[in-house]
């Protein structure tokens, strides 16, 4: 007797939880991104007013501007 496999591709039910699987992986990873890749709006500056910086140091010459 020879054992045949079902092939799940053919079968819609399958076919349908694929898509919705796919579907939120690629939605949790948009979600991810959003929240390591933030914008950078008018509400994000440090209480002294200069920029926030992404290494944590000011910028070359501490932020003052040159006589």
């Amino acid at each position: 007797m020879v054992h045949m496999e079902k092939e799940n591709g053919r079968n819609p039910a399958y076919l349908a939880a694929a898509l919705v699987g796919v579907l939120l992986i690629t939605y949790t990873g948009h979600l991810g991104g959003q929240m390591v890749h933030k914008e950078k709006g008018p509400g994000m500056q440090r209480p002294n007013g200069l920029p926030a910086s992404q290494s944590g140091t000011p910028p070359e010459g501490g932020g003052r501007t040159q006589p």
